[in-house]
Formats: C-alpha cells, sequence, structure tokens
C-alpha cells in the first residue's frame, strides 16, 4: 500500500501538534463555572497555501466571522452554551462544515477539550490531540 507524502506529512504535523501544545493546552483545558469545554481549531495547511476563513456560530450568534486562518495559526473557543456550535470553513473553491461541539454528538459534552485541525485533507477531531478522526471532506462550492 503506497502512502502519499499528505499523508505522511500530517501525521508528523499532528505527532508535532501533540508534542508542542499539550503544555500550551494545559492550562485552557480547566473548565470554570461559566463553561463547559474548550474547542481549539488549528490550521495544519503548509504556510504558502490559500488561507481558510472560518466562519463559527452557537444559538444564531456569530463567534467568528471569516477568520482567516494561515499554516499553524489557532483559534480557541470557550463553550459557554449548551448548545450546538457550528463552524463553515471556506478554502479557495472548498468548503466544509462542521459541529465544532455538540453535547448530544459523540460524547462531545463528556471532555472538556476537543482539538480540530484543518488539513488539506479535510478537518479531523480529537479528544486527546493524538488520534484524529475525520469529521468533514472539502468540498467543491459551486
Amino acid at each position: 500500500m503506497a502512502v502519499s507524502t499528505t499523508h505522511i506529512l500530517l501525521f508528523i504535523s499532528t505527532l508535532t501538534l501533540a508534542a508542542s501544545s499539550s503544555a500550551a493546552f494545559e492550562n485552557s483545558s480547566t473548565i470554570t463555572e461559566h463553561s463547559y469545554a474548550n474547542v481549539h481549531i488549528k490550521m495544519m495547511m503548509e504556510n504558502n497555501t490559500a488561507p481558510v476563513f472560518l466562519d463559527c456560530m452557537v444559538a444564531g450568534q456569530n463567534i467568528f466571522e471569516g477568520e482567516e486562518l494561515h499554516g499553524g495559526d489557532m483559534l480557541s473557543i470557550k463553550i459557554t452554551h449548551k448548545g450546538v456550535y457550528t463552524c463553515g470553513a471556506d478554502w479557495t473553491r472548498y468548503g466544509a462544515e462542521f459541529e465544532a461541539f455538540c453535547p448530544a454528538k459523540h460524547k462531545h459534552g463528556l471532555h472538556s477539550t476537543l482539538f480540530w485541525v484543518i488539513s488539506e485533507e479535510g478537518v479531523l477531531m480529537s479528544w486527546n490531540n493524538i488520534d484524529f478522526t475525520f469529521e468533514a471532506h472539502w468540498l467543491l462550492r459551486r
């Protein structure tokens, strides 16, 4: 089975992210009485790649609107409502939508921290910042 360069780079980037950011996320994993969880979204594409524009909302209110992400950029969301936090990512001609936090889905409500990675392959999610699963692939926008 052939392994593409993109998959190898994604694996190495994931390991690097896990090793370098675990200390940085340590303090942000603490949940206060006014928050339910922390969500971290990291842009893992190359710096010379076109930016990704991210919109996130909960209960009809924008959290991020048109936030421009470049390689290595990270956004954090402190979950303060028990609602569904939805995000849309736009990259060149492609788009992906995902639920950054949903108390009823995938036991999001049982975890104090969720990690998301935006890559050339799509959007991946992890509970532990080590094991990632695909949640959304890029779709061609018409």
